[in-house]
């Protein structure tokens, strides 16, 4: 049987999710601060953009996974065109799948705390991880320049927009949030919002990413099929 998937169906779809995740997430938090119910029979906790192991946490790291299993499935391409960046497509998949692993396993919040203790960080800093993370995203891009280059246009400016949402939701907002909560602590209404469209932006990028990755598949491969043996 082969399965037809209308992908900017599909994507419309994810977009709408996220902002739906959004919303609930709002809710629980107003519901929270405004009504006291800071639980509301698990509703609170399971939509939190900014919890671990639930509904928004496993919806980012199967969009990850989803970017990771693509980005194998181009990299198996250029395996037997023996495509000059080869190496480039191996790594970006790694590195997608360890993301993937870390939004489930919060890795870097682990190394955060060790970094943070070791270090006693405040501030634009008090998330010590970003330190790491910072040096390891300029290494990336400079070692990624001429892969970046070497892509169709079209393909260029839609992981730019993807990269770029991504980056200032996972990466730039935390530098301004560490500064937030060491002025004014975690417990506030306004940190919530905060961390909602940070969230909300790293998965809007990582949705326009995937569509970015399907669309350069699908310039070399006139369609995907899936086929499912019943």
């Amino acid at each position: 049987m082969i399965a037809t998937l209308h992908f900017k169906k599909c994507f419309i779809f994810i977009l709408l999710t996220i902002f739906l995740l959004g919303i609930l997430s709002t809710i629980g938090q107003i519901a929270k601060y405004y009504f006291g119910h800071d639980y509301l029979f698990g509703f609170v906790p399971l939509f939190n953009l900014s919890s671990e192991k639930n509904i928004p946490t496993w919806f980012s790291s199967i969009l990850l996974l989803s970017c990771a299993i693509l980005i194998v499935i181009i990299t198996s391409q250029k395996i037997n065109n023996n495509d000059k960046y080869l190496f480039h497509w191996k790594l970006l998949g790694i590195v997608f799948l360890y993301l993937s692993i870390d939004e489930s396993a919060a890795i870097h919040e682990k190394i955060s705390g060790i970094l943070q203790n070791t270090l006693h960080l405040s501030g634009y800093l008090k998330f010590a991880w970003v330190i790491p993370a910072l040096i390891i995203v300029i290494i990336l891009g400079i070692g990624y320049f001429k892969f970046f280059l070497s892509l169709p246009s079209r393909t260029r400016v839609t992981f730019t927009i993807a990269a770029s949402l991504y980056i200032i939701g996972a990466l730039i907002f935390e530098f301004f949030e560490g500064q937030y909560v060491s002025i004014h602590g975690w417990d506030t209404f306004t940190y919530t919002i905060i961390w909602t469209v940070e969230e909300m932006l790293e998965m809007i990028g990582l949705t326009i990413f995937l569509y970015g990755l399907i669309k350069y598949y699908l310039i070399f491969n006139k369609k995907i099929e899936i086929l499912i043996d019943l």
